[in-house]
């Protein structure tokens, strides 16, 4: 019988399992993988909850590899096709339609090295446009394999892409039919909403209650076992002793979060000594490097978890009870105390020992008393600002660095070219005036920085430049996509820095812009850093 399944595949015993990766090097979380895997084909739908760089697409393509390799050790009549969806690669621009589009032609790859034959429906998902023609394209591609059950696992990689404004509201009432109702195509599709914070808007939506009905999970730091492991593969240092010592001291200072424990380790890496004041300063370096990171954690807060985050700060510790009672004199939904420390633990900055929430992400911790305080506003207004603020920052050292690769010593001059006359002039005089107004502030910050002057109009001026424009339209589908990120980010940084009232969802359409902006400027920095 297997061997009769196999040649319908046109495979054999002795055919090499395939793989989506040639290898991924995820640690620590085999348990969690099985579990997503089981309650994903049983319920339907998974929730996947983790902060930036906490290791989602990791854990995601882990699970494509097991299931893949699976179909081959153990051949059933039903296979279990992994789909691997990086969302950040739809159009800026996406509908419902691309979606659905780019589902139906991930399908026909996932499967076609498992059923050569499923390559003959390309050409009709080549033409889906929307819910009824998806359904259509994956019942033909299931009667391309009809001596096999083919069941799909889509994995959502920045569910962000297809969750809240940006799509229409109908959207999840798609969803929810493909995944739950009366489909011709029932319980064939399956997915995993990787995410953070946003996906609980698939569990507050009361009309398309796709979050009621999903298993959720979520992604925790790494024990320190785990970090060990990632010392020794990660780092491969020959020197099995100091791989362990240095694993321990990330474990000291990241708590285990997957992310920095993998970029620390490779920076302790490079020294040659593992004293305490080598690693503080090595350390220095990195938390500077990684600020941004930061910034998106405590800025993606919610209102709930920004008030026991900052209670931790001062506390180290906190019990349930005493959660209840921080959340009961703001004002906050105190049943939402279960939330508050999922929240805090898949962003990586506190644990569960027992029955307290413990802060356990030193590395962040030390720094992060800069960010704590009274939540001005509300708490849409206080995160848009704060979004835009990163994403203002960040456009500058991605000028800064691309106008010196280019220009060296004569960037700054490009820069005047760049923004016209004019507007140079100006940019000087408001660099002169804040020497006067801050003498003593002036020896402590970069004061000979033009660009820390420049409106972020101008710094999207300068990167659309046609000198300059080669060097950042990689990043970017085309300019038109850039310049209209721009368009909805200035009008609201502007009416914000005058104190001026911004409706609601243009406040919404910034935020969206500002954590698709940020997110390419994080993608391009660890580009850079991987390839230097």
């Amino acid at each position: 019988m297997i061997d009769r399944m196999l040649r319908l595949f046109g495979l054999s015993r002795h055919t090499r399992p395939a793989k989506p990766e040639s290898r991924v090097l995820c640690f620590g979380r085999d348990s969690l993988c099985e579990d997503v895997v089981r309650s994903t084909f049983s319920q339907g739908c998974a929730l996947l909850f983790g902060g930036r760089q906490s290791g989602k697409t990791t854990v995601l393509r882990n699970i494509a590899r097991q299931l893949a390799d699976g179909n081959y050790r153990n051949p059933t009549p039903q296979i279990r096709v992994p789909v691997f969806v990086d969302l950040m690669r739809l159009p800026y621009d996406a509908r419902p339609a691309d979606f659905f589009a780019t589902l139906a032609s991930l399908s026909i790859d996932a499967c076609a090295e498992q059923c050569p034959a499923v390559l003959g429906e390309k050409n009709f998902a080549s033409r889906v446009n929307g819910l009824e023609s998806f359904e259509t394209a994956i019942a033909r591609v299931r009667s391309r394999a009809s001596h096999v059950d083919l069941r799909f696992a889509y994995l959502l990689d920045e569910s962000k892409r297809i969750i809240g404004d940006r799509f229409p509201r109908g959207f999840h009432d798609n969803l929810f039919h493909v995944l739950f109702g009366n489909s011709k195509i029932q319980g064939v599709c399956n997915i995993v909403f990787a995410g953070a914070q946003e996906l609980y808007r698939l569990c507050e939506d009361d009309t398309s209650p796709i979050g009621s009905r999903a298993a959720k999970h979520c992604l925790m730091n790494l024990t320190a076992e785990a970090v060990g492991q990632m010392a020794y593969e990660v780092v491969q240092h020959p020197d099995k002793g100091r791989a362990r010592v240095l694993a321990d001291q990330v474990y000291e200072w990241t708590g285990g979060h997957a992310g920095l424990s993998a970029g620390l380790l490779r920076a302790l890496a490079m020294g040659t000594t593992v004293d305490a004041g080598d690693i503080q300063n090595v350390v220095a370096r990195f938390r500077k490097e990684r600020s941004e990171l930061f910034q998106l954690w405590v800025n993606s807060l919610t209102i709930e978890a920004r008030v026991i985050h900052d209670a931790l700060l001062d506390r180290s510790s906190l019990t349930v009870t005493e959660i209840v009672e921080l959340l009961r004199r703001k004002g906050l939904a105190v049943h939402r105390c279960d939330r508050v420390a999922d929240e805090l633990q898949y962003v990586g900055l506190a644990r569960r020992e027992g029955e307290r929430l413990v802060s356990c992400n030193r590395i962040y911790l030390e720094i992060a008393r800069l960010y704590a305080g009274p939540v001005a506003n509300t708490e849409l207004e206080r995160s848009v600002w704060a979004l835009v603020e990163q994403t203002e920052v960040g456009l500058r050292q991605l000028v800064r660095v691309a106008f010196d690769s280019r220009w060296g010593s004569s960037a700054d001059a490009n820069i005047r070219l760049g923004i016209g006359e004019d507007a140079w002039l100006k940019v000087i005089e408001n660099r002169d005036k804040y020497a006067k107004s801050y003498p003593r502030t002036m020896q402590t910050v970069d004061s000979d920085e033009v660009l820390n002057f420049t409106y972020l109009g101008q710094l999207g001026q300068l990167m659309m430049w046609n000198k300059a424009w080669d060097l950042f339209k990689g990043l970017f589908r085309d300019k038109r996509e850039f310049e209209d990120m721009i368009r909805d980010i200035v009008p609201v940084r502007n009416d914000g820095a005058h104190f001026r009232a911004v409706p609601e969802h243009e406040l919404n359409r910034c935020r969206v812009r500002c954590v698709d902006l940020l997110t390419i400027l994080e993608r391009n920095r660890q580009v850079t850093i991987t390839t230097i």
